[in-house]
């Protein structure tokens, strides 16, 4: 998986209170690539991430840095994925 590649991995990550929903924000503004989920906790992050962020197909206005992350349909998608990873590692 992604943790034997390297990747730090922060998933299902207990929040208390609002020090710990700003650490969990910090990972994800930070994050080298960070899928988001269907909800809206990711969205103040996402905006702030300037890397790769790729998004569940449910996003109006995506930013430029955004890759819709369910439109496997199109011909690029695997070719593209492989970058965004290769983006994410530096």
């Amino acid at each position: 998986g992604y943790r034997e590649r390297g990747m730090t991995v922060h998933l299902d990550e207990h929040i208390d209170n609002n020090d710990d929903m700003l650490v969990a924000w910090t990972h994800m503004a930070r994050a080298s690539i960070l899928i988001m989920s269907q909800s809206s906790f990711s969205m103040v992050p996402a905006y702030m991430n300037t890397n790769c962020v790729i998004f569940p197909s449910n996003i109006d206005a995506p930013l430029e840095n955004w890759v819709n992350g369910r439109d496997e349909s199109r011909a690029s998608y695997q070719q593209e994925f492989k970058a965004w990873v290769a983006r994410g590692k530096k």
